[in-house]
C-alpha cells in the first residue's frame, strides 16, 4: 500500500467526491493491482485522469477478510484524496452489507507514513509476517528423503486434507474450502511434494516458481499427530535438494514472526530474514 501520511479532505477540489467510480480491469493494470477475482470491489477517484484507487480482494479461504490495496498518484498526495476514497469504501461496503467483515492491509514498518495513515483511520496492528530467503542452493552430497508426487486430481484433495489437519488450530490457518479453490490458485509450474511414512502422506509442501531460478515454498504442513518427529525437516531438506538439482538458486517463504518453531527450522537449513510485513486491520460494522 502506498499513500500519504496525512490528508485533509477540505483541500479537495469540489468535484472530487463526484468523480468516484467503480474500478475496472484497465485500472488494475494501470495501478499494478492484482487481477479482479470473484467478490473483489474497488473504486477510482479522479476524472478524467485517475488520481487515487482503493481495491479490496477477498482472501482465499477467508472470504470475510478483504485485502486492501490503496494508491495515490505521487503528485496528488497530501490533498485528501485517499482519505475521502477510503471513507467512501468503508461506508459503501458497510451499507451494502457485503461479505467483508474486516479489512487487512500490509505495511513495511509500523512507523511508516502508510502505517500512520491507517492507524489514524481506525486500523489496528495485527501480526508480523517475515519473508525468509535461502540463496545459492547447491545439491546435497548425502542421502535425502524420497519425495512423492501424485496426479493433480489426487494431489489436490490430499493436500487440502493434510493442510486442514496441520493448521486448523493455528491463527495462520487460511483454508481452501473446495478443490476448485486450489485449482484456481495453481500456476502451470506449481508442484505439490509429499513425504510419506508407512505408505501414507504425512507432510506436504507447495512449490511455486514465480521467476526463472526462483522458487517460493508455502505452505509446508505436517499432520498434527506426526509433528515433532522430524518429518518437516526431512521434507524441507529434500525439497531444497530437488530445487538445487533443477537449477533453482533462490528460495523464498513466508512465516509469521510469532511461529518460532518454524522460524528456527528455516534458519537451521540456511534461511535468513530478508523482509517484514506488518498487517493492520479494521473491523467493519455492517447493517
Amino acid at each position: 500500500m502506498r499513500d500519504e501520511a496525512s490528508s485533509s479532505a477540505f483541500r479537495l477540489p469540489s468535484s472530487a467526491l463526484a468523480s468516484i467510480r467503480p474500478i475496472t480491469a484497465a485500472d488494475t493494470r494501470q495501478f499494478a493491482l492484482p487481477n479482479p477475482v470473484s467478490g473483489a470491489v474497488g473504486w477510482v477517484m479522479g476524472s478524467p485522469k485517475p488520481v487515487a484507487v482503493a481495491a479490496f480482494y477477498p482472501l482465499p479461504g477467508l472470504q470475510h477478510i478483504a485485502e486492501m490495496h490503496l494508491y495515490t498518484e505521487p503528485a496528488q498526495r497530501r490533498q485528501g484524496y485517499a482519505s475521502a476514497l477510503l471513507a467512501h469504501a468503508h461506508a459503501h461496503i458497510s451499507k451494502q452489507n457485503r461479505a467483508f467483515k474486516e479489512i487487512s492491509a500490509a505495511v513495511g514498518r509500523l512507523d511508516s507514513a502508510e502505517a500512520r495513515f491507517l492507524l489514524q483511520r481506525g486500523y489496528e496492528p495485527g501480526h508480523e509476517e517475515w519473508t525468509m530467503t535461502k540463496r545459492n542452493l547447491k545439491p546435497l552430497s548425502g542421502s535425502v528423503a524420497r519425495l512423492s508426487q501424485y496426479p493433480l486430481e489426487i494431489a489436490i484433495p490430499r493436500f487440502r486434507a493434510l493442510y486442514e489437519d496441520a493448521f486448523r488450530s493455528h491463527p495462520w490457518y487460511q483454508p481452501w474450502e473446495t478443490d476448485d479453490d486450489v485449482w484456481s490458485d495453481l500456476h502451470i509450474a506449481d508442484e505439490f511434494l509429499f513425504l510419506e511414512h508407512d505408505g501414507r502422506p504425512v507432510a506436504v509442501i507447495w512449490v511455486r516458481f514465480p521467476q526463472t531460478a526462483v522458487a517460493v515454498l508455502e505452505p509446508l504442513g505436517v499432520l498434527t499427530a506426526m509433528q515433532g518427529q522430524g518429518f518437516g525437516r526431512k521434507l524441507l531438506v529434500a525439497t531444497l535438494d530437488r530445487l538445487a538439482r533443477k537449477q533453482v538458486r533462490t528460495v523464498n517463504l513466508g512465516v509469521w514472526r510469532s511461529n518460532q518453531p518454524a522460524v528456527a527450522l528455516y534458519r537451521s537449513v540456511g534461511f535468513i530474514h530478508t523482509a517484514s510485513h506488518h498487517y493492520l486491520s479494521r473491523s467493519l460494522q455492517t447493517t
